[in-house]
């Protein structure tokens, strides 16, 4: 039987407490550069004010769903936080372990930095064919930890 099982307000809150970082990706993952610029703030607002009130922590930064802003979407979206998500390396369905550690490799060789987007592990939208896939990436750059900085984006942004 497939695991259906979500991450509850008290999961999330205790990962915030434990230094996770629990970010704003908008109310309804709503591409904000087709939509209004009101429909937007709702989207962006709706969502801060959920995470707060059932996590106690604001959220400190913000991912755009489809990686999809303007100049007034970024704005309005970075009133208020120390960092806006607008490099990202989605993670999911497509995620192998070859590729995995080929984005890695590219990121240690260029000295560039690089921002993981899941949205799914076990199941839902892009979700890994194998968890394993993701906790062997995670081991993998862990055992890096002497030549690579590991963190939230919110600790890297600030």
């Amino acid at each position: 039987m497939k695991d259906t099982t979500r991450v509850s307000w008290p999961q999330l809150k205790e990962m915030a407490i434990q230094g996770h970082e629990i970010s704003n990706h908008g109310w309804s993952h709503a591409n904000l550069t087709k939509i209004s610029l009101d429909e937007a703030k709702v989207e962006i607002e709706k969502n801060d004010s959920v995470i707060l009130a059932n996590i106690g922590i604001p959220s400190r930064t913000f991912c755009f769903p489809y990686n999809a802003r303007n100049k007034k979407v970024l704005a309005m979206a970075s009133e208020g936080r120390i960092g806006m998500r607008t490099k990202q390396h989605g993670m999911g369905t497509k995620s192998t372990t070859k590729n995995l550690d080929e984005w890695t490799k590219k990121i240690m060789k260029n000295a560039d930095w690089g921002i993981a987007m899941i949205h799914g592990i076990t199941y839902g939208y892009d979700a890994f064919t194998s968890a394993s896939i993701l906790w062997e990436h995670f081991d993998k750059v862990k055992a890096l930890e002497s030549s690579i900085w590991v963190g939230t984006f919110r600790e890297v942004a600030a």
